[in-house]
């Protein structure tokens, strides 16, 4: 179980109880690790934010004690938090290198929140993988219009330029 999957089935079950459940996402500090010898992965974090009354809310938080109420939340669409779900199963499968099944849940991501673009940044890993440099050039180029601050696109942008021959503008990112 991750921050994610625990957090759907807790609002789901909350809601069924007509509890004023909603999805959140927390500013995390940066948490890097390697999925395998060429894949990054940058953690983000949800979480559960239950409506007690018009001006209090509570956290309900995988990380139990660990929650820090500093940090701070935005509440999200279900839809945005049912994509990261499926990213999450994207990359889970990209580690384990089934590329193809990968696409097939980011893709459904992508469907449900077009906005977020992080997700467009994994669609472009994913072409990246499977040589199809123009789709991964198009999706990390929606990625940087939806994120211009993101280092992560900045990186997979550099891996694509360079792929593509482009050394000055693969330099640039």
């Amino acid at each position: 179980v991750n921050c994610v999957s625990y957090t759907l089935l807790f609002v789901a079950l909350a809601r069924e109880e007509g509890i004023d459940a909603r999805f959140a996402e927390v500013e995390i500090p940066p948490v890097w690790n390697m999925g395998d010898d060429v894949t990054f992965l940058l953690y983000r974090h949800v979480n559960a934010r239950v409506e007690t009354s018009p001006t209090a809310f509570q956290v309900v938080d995988i990380s139990g004690e660990g929650y820090d109420p500093r940090f701070d939340q935005e509440t999200i669409s279900d839809a945005a938090a049912e994509a990261q779900f499926y990213n999450n199963r994207a990359v889970e499968l990209r580690l384990q290198h089934r590329e193809r099944d990968a696409l097939v849940y980011q893709i459904a991501a992508l469907k449900l929140d077009p906005g977020l673009g992080f997700l467009w940044t994994n669609l472009a890993s994913l072409y990246l993988l499977d040589g199809n440099l123009r789709g991964a050039r198009i999706a990390v180029t929606r990625a940087l219009t939806l994120d211009a601050d993101s280092t992560m696109s900045d990186a997979t942008a550099a891996q694509i330029y360079r792929q593509l021959g482009d050394v000055q503008l693969a330099d640039w990112f």
